[in-house]
């Protein structure tokens, strides 16, 4: 066959790409409307997934629907996908703040955090004073608010743009010091250099949060571990010297002396302190000593935090190179909602 047959053959087929969806050809506007329309659809108007063109059968599969659209958009091509997420950020964004409007709000939150979609982050920031968030206000986990603060702290990547959501959300007359614990570990996942100013930033609240919930000391040690996972024991170490331990002039003000108690107290404490024979002190991840991270030698609280290292429980007093054994204390679960 010559390639002139050829030719005339291919005019009678249509060239069939099996990858492409019925989405892929969807742009910002395009999926804006698709995601607004169906998600009043299936939650307001009990149209099932048929509110969906295109995305039924993920739909179906899944038990939640913010599954089943995360498997929608995993199939999309890049571009698409692009698209999608700005899409959820337009619809975030431009929702009314009505009662009515407060489960497409949710949905939005949890297939945010699912695809991950952080563009939504530049949006949220609006939302905080417009009255939404308040339409729902408890501590059981079904708040807007505490869904929006979980959502970001899900997405809180190093970036700015989740910093100055978690800022806006820590301000917001909605924060309850129930959220104290989750706020920290946020801040310190997106910003691990700016330690120092979350715990300003919560001092009061993660003082409230510890004294109405009666924390018990290993509550304390996850949130301490936490910190340690989200920022490392250098930028850990680091800040130590800089923190708030003694206020003599308010013997009820809220201190961070917490943070060192719940590092170094008890037999699951996640470091140990040692002081060298040359009076440098130096911590160490519990049953390892490999990595050594020495105590800066300046700091507005130096001397205070020395004072408190050397109380009792606080220094493993060994010399530099003595081995250390203590039980060794796994990762951490993932961040929880402190509410004891």
């Amino acid at each position: 066959m010559n390639p002139k047959e050829d030719d005339a053959l291919d005019e009678g087929y249509e060239l069939i790409d099996e990858d492409h969806g019925p989405l892929d050809d969807f742009d910002e506007e395009r999926f804006e409307a698709w995601l607004r329309v169906g998600l009043e659809g299936y939650l307001l108007e009990d149209k099932g997934a048929w509110a969906f063109p295109g995305a039924e059968g993920a739909i179906v599969r899944q038990d939640y629907l913010a599954l089943g659209l995360r498997d929608t958009y995993r199939r999309l091509r890049a571009e698409a996908q692009s698209h999608f997420r700005r899409s959820v950020a337009k619809v975030l964004a431009s929702l009314e703040a009505e009662e009515r409007n407060a489960p497409i709000f949710e949905h939005l939150l949890s297939l945010a955090a699912e695809l991950p979609a952080p563009e939504v982050l530049r949006v949220l920031p609006g939302r905080i004073g417009n009255g939404f968030l308040g339409i729902t206000a408890n501590r059981e986990g079904d708040s807007l608010f505490a869904l929006t603060l979980l959502t970001v702290a899900e997405l809180a990547a190093p970036r700015r743009e989740a910093v100055d959501c978690l800022h806006a959300l820590v301000g917001s007359v909605h924060f309850d010091h129930a959220y104290a614990g989750i706020a920290l570990i946020a801040l310190s996942r997106a910003d691990d250099r700016g330690l120092v100013n979350h715990m300003v930033r919560l001092r009061e609240p993660l003082g409230a949060m510890f004294r109405e919930f009666n924390a018990p000391q290993t509550a304390k040690q996850d949130l301490a571990r936490s910190v340690i996972e989200a920022v490392g024991i250098h930028r850990l170490v680091e800040a130590l010297p800089r923190l708030k331990y003694f206020e003599p002039r308010d013997k009820h003000a809220a201190l961070d002396t917490w943070l060192i108690e719940a590092l170094l107290k008890g037999k699951n404490a996640p470091l140990v302190c040692h002081e060298s024979e040359k009076g440098q002190f130096y911590f160490c991840l519990s049953g390892r000593d490999d990595v050594k991270e020495f105590l800066p030698e300046e700091g507005e609280s130096l001397p205070d935090l020395i004072e408190l290292l050397r109380r009792p429980k606080c220094l493993h007093r060994a010399p530099y190179d003595k081995k250390v054994i203590r039980r060794f204390v796994p990762k951490a679960a993932q961040t929880v909602l402190y509410a004891f």
